[in-house]
């Protein structure tokens, strides 16, 4: 599967993480404020037109897919389908069935494979599962609910334990935090049981803080260490994500030092260069979705800034496919990815 996933995986699951109860000033194409539910759901059901219109497929010219295939990982299935979410809240029976056979044949999917083959983006795909199951009601029957819990929770710890490198291993963690926590919360996992998981939790996102975030809150990774503008604000997104789940303020805090940090590179219009750093050299939606979260958890009262950069038609560029979300090197006149 390709790398682009997980630049749609990013902008799904900060809407899990949210709320959408504060406003956004308006665009000058807007006449109104609106929520963040409403902002994300011009996303989700732009992107949901192009999947009607063309198939749960898609592309990536920038990482080597340069015609649509169909996903076949359970990250991709469910990355696709998720886009239908906003549509299935408001009781599209069609938006429903994709939701539901998207979780199915993910979950399908793993269980084809040793529990040992699995990285961050089945952690992802896992929380996926259970958030949709809880957003989206009466997806499936309460038996076949109960099998796939079950089978997560199998697959668990071998999971928390893969072998993930840097941003993708505080992604990890906290997808595996919030997937933990809400079995727990559905009691069935035991006290002991999420105490041990917790800390193989906390092992793994605490080895990215203490090996790719250096003194002054920037991120770096590779050989050498590198800067990137993308992987820094996943990784800050990752660190706020667990300190808000746990109460640990060490996460908690370094994000904000990286928040700073971004914003410092952050252009007057909300743009970031994405040359600045290592590769990609093209950011998306939700890199700016990202941004604008960051900056409104920690006070900065021109988080909408962000929002309103990456509105309207910024990263629906592909003449051909106008409703397919992509992203885009900030270069003058590049191809839509």
């Amino acid at each position: 599967m390709s790398k682009f996933t997980i630049k749609i995986i990013i902008f799904t699951i900060m809407a899990i993480f949210v709320s959408g109860s504060f406003f956004i000033i308006p665009a000058k194409a807007q006449a109104a404020p609106q929520t963040l539910e409403s902002y994300l759901e011009y996303f989700y059901n732009r992107y949901a037109k192009h999947l009607d219109e063309h198939g749960l497929i898609f592309k990536a010219p920038g990482y080597g897919v340069d015609d649509f295939i169909a996903a076949d990982t359970a990250r991709g299935i469910l990355s696709l389908a998720a886009y239908y979410k906003y549509r299935a809240l408001n009781g599209e029976d069609a938006a429903r069935v994709k939701i539901k056979e998207a979780i199915l044949a993910a979950n399908n999917e793993m269980n084809s494979r040793n529990y040992n083959t699995q990285s961050f983006s089945d952690a992802w795909a896992q929380m996926a599962m259970v958030s949709l199951l809880d957003q989206v009601p009466f997806l499936l029957s309460a038996d076949e609910q109960h099998q796939i819990y079950s089978q997560i929770l199998d697959r668990m710890e071998a999971g928390i334990i893969a072998p993930d490198t840097s941003n993708r291993a505080a992604l990890s963690a906290v997808y595996w935090q919030h997937t933990l926590n809400m079995l727990y919360h559905k009691n069935l996992v035991s006290h002991e049981r999420k105490f041990e998981l917790d800390k193989l939790i906390y092992k793994k996102i605490k080895t990215v803080l203490d090996k790719d975030v250096d003194q002054s809150g920037w991120y770096k990774e590779g050989t050498p260490m590198r800067f990137n503008p993308h992987y820094h604000l996943i990784t800050a997104f990752a660190f706020l994500s667990y300190g808000e789940i746990t109460g640990d303020v060490e996460f908690y805090m370094t994000a904000k030092k990286m928040t700073q940090n971004l914003r410092a590179i952050t252009f007057d219009n909300g743009m970031i260069e994405a040359r600045i750093g290592a590769r990609p050299v093209g950011l998306g939606a939700q890199f700016y979705l990202g941004a604008a979260l960051l900056s409104k958890k920690f006070g900065f009262k021109d988080f909408a800034t962000y929002l309103n950069y990456a509105y309207g038609d910024r990263f629906f560029s592909d003449p051909e496919y106008p409703n397919r979300l992509e992203y885009h090197s900030t270069l003058a006149n590049s191809a839509p990815n």
